[in-house]
């Protein structure tokens, strides 16, 4: 998921670029939605990587602890 963030940031970029030649209007559009979603996108991954996962808490019950 950090990867299509970082995918999104650069098209975020170049749609920047694009307005800035061209002042286009769709390039804008195309700005802010491609930096919202990656933020989304970066919000979750990082949701995600904190929270422990279940899965795991479940194998670690059977184990003796040091």
């Amino acid at each position: 998921m950090l990867v299509a963030a970082l995918v999104l940031a650069f098209v975020a970029f170049l749609a920047l670029v694009n307005f800035v030649l061209t002042s286009a209007d769709w390039s804008l559009y195309l700005l802010f939605a491609a930096a919202g979603l990656g933020m989304v996108l970066f919000i979750i991954d990082g949701f995600r990587k904190r929270k422990p996962d279940i899965g795991d808490a479940e194998e670690d019950v059977g184990k003796p602890s040091l």
